[in-house]
């Protein structure tokens, strides 16, 4: 475990090294009882910090070009299986044309009468669309970098 803290790139578990405390001297003599003898571990940053994945692995050493595809394999993996797991987002809400036209007018600095006049709605409705604009952008949580 101290070693997938300190690593960012997979490596063999026959190249881990430790020191001569019990407890260490004791579980790596014990991993060949878990079939852990020979394989590969590959650290990943995960949402939440760091999640490591161990893997028995083959009875041969891995090329160096096979470590990295299996780097990557793993990485993708994870990352899929995250999004799996995790919440799907609401149906994406989009702004209407006619938010969109109020906004635009409000961004060029028109009054909402004057944005009355030009789009043929009263004041009243100008306002109405801008706030059904506001609201789908908070519900949103502001992660949409564009809403327009």
């Amino acid at each position: 475990m101290r070693r997938l803290r300190q690593s960012v790139t997979p490596f063999e578990h026959d190249d881990i090294t430790y020191g001569p405390e019990p407890r260490a001297v004791e579980l790596m003599r014990r991993r060949s009882d878990f079939g852990f003898a020979s394989g590969l571990s590959v650290p990943i940053f995960g949402p939440t910090g760091r999640a490591a994945a161990v893997f028995k692995g083959p009875t041969r050493t891995l090329l160096p070009h096979e470590k990295r595809a299996f780097h990557l394999i793993t990485l993708y993996a994870f990352d899929r299986i995250c999004r799996l797991r995790s919440p799907q987002p609401a149906q994406r809400r989009v702004l209407t044309n006619r938010q969109r036209e109020v906004l635009t007018w409000a961004a060029a600095g028109k009054s909402a009468w004057e944005m009355g006049e030009i789009l043929g709605i009263s004041s009243r409705t100008v306002e109405e669309h801008a706030q059904q604009a506001l609201v789908t952008f908070r519900r949103k949580n502001c992660r949409s970098k564009s809403l327009i």
